[in-house]
């Protein structure tokens, strides 16, 4: 098989939009936020302020509740926004870059220099509607990320497709089903209603 040359110009917005599109594959981190932005103070609304228990408002449990979720909504929305600052100020986020594909690996080539990998050197292939991500094995928090609009035809994405799922056994997407902000409400709505219902049942209870 040929070798495939994909030139790629990332713009910010590409940095921004594909790390967003990453960090929704973390199912655990939105089900962890999902549970604390809606669920848990109501919890201790229902539960503790109406037994006369203000635990709730209580410093240090508000404090660390408010901290935790404030931090994590920050980290949220701020970092994918920071990476696009960052590639405005700093060209050589937005050098263009060549990646010439064979069945060894890979080859990324910039006006820097070059970098041989073998397919080895990747984990897994993801992709969203508008992305290829190559994670790294040695650090799965690494990607390159290409743009599916740097393939000139269908034919060479599809070239392209067949080099991965030979070098790393397919392509996995990511944007399927609840993920991100999607996968948080429907938890947060789920276990809210759950706090609703046990709340209702105790109110019969003796």
């Amino acid at each position: 098989m040929e070798k495939l040359k994909v030139h790629v110009s990332p713009t910010p917005e590409d940095y921004s939009s594909s790390l967003r599109s990453f960090m929704a594959r973390n199912n655990l981190l939105w089900i962890f936020l999902g549970f604390l932005g809606i669920p848990f103070p109501i919890f201790f609304l229902v539960f503790f302020v109406r037994n006369g228990i203000r635990v709730f408002s209580d410093w240090s449990v508000g404090s660390i509740y408010t901290l935790l979720v404030t931090g994590l909504m920050a980290y949220l929305f701020s970092t994918p926004k920071r990476l696009e600052s960052s590639a405005k100020k700093d060209k050589k986020f937005t050098v263009p870059v060549e990646y010439i594909f064979d069945e060894e690996g890979v080859e990324i080539k910039t006006s820097a220099g070059s970098n041989k990998l073998i397919w080895k050197a990747f984990e897994k292939v993801f992709e969203t509607s508008k992305y290829y991500f190559l994670i790294y094995a040695a650090n799965k928090n690494v990607f390159q990320f290409i743009p599916k609009i740097a393939f000139a035809t269908s034919e060479q994405e599809n070239v392209f497709r067949q080099m991965v799922t030979q070098g790393l056994s397919g392509i996995s997407a990511i944007d399927k089903g609840l993920r991100g902000w999607r996968l948080s409400f429907t938890i947060g709505g789920v276990v809210t209603l759950l706090v609703f219902a046990v709340a209702a049942m105790s109110l019969f209870l003796p």
